[in-house]
């Protein structure tokens, strides 16, 4: 829940962004204090802690807002991130960093940005490759 904490927090007037780590995200989470916000939101589409679904409706809810909000998926780790945990690592520091700076939320090479799995497809068919995360 640490990661709907932040997206909470975001609007306070000190927060330039947010970068979050398979949010959990419900169709009632608010989104209109982002406005003007930075906001990167790290999902594996697999993940079956948190909804990856989820995390792309909100992302597109505050972008609507007025937010500057993208939603990466991740290729692996699911909702514990022990899979590649490297490349979760390097891309929410790429991300803060790239905020921090005031560059913009960046872009992180390698990863699918945007919606991801579309309505009908199957966030699970790569199981196999990932089993245990």
């Amino acid at each position: 829940m640490g990661g709907r904490a932040a997206l909470r927090a975001g609007g306070h007037p000190a927060v330039r962004g947010v970068v979050v780590l398979a949010p959990w995200c419900p169709p009632e989470e608010p989104v209109a204090h982002l406005r003007g916000k930075r906001l990167a939101l790290l999902h594996d589409a697999r993940d079956r802690t948190t909804d990856y679904r989820g995390s792309r409706e909100f992302s597109e809810r505050a972008r609507r807002a007025g937010a500057d909000a993208q939603l990466l998926t991740m290729p692996r780790g699911r909702h514990t991130m022990l899979r590649g945990a490297g490349q979760w690592y390097r891309t929410a520091a790429r991300l803060t960093r790239a905020m921090l700076a005031g560059s913009g939320s960046g872009s992180v090479p390698g990863l699918v940005p945007g919606p991801g799995p579309g309505p009908g497809a199957d966030p699970g068919a790569d199981r196999g490759a990932d089993r245990g995360a």
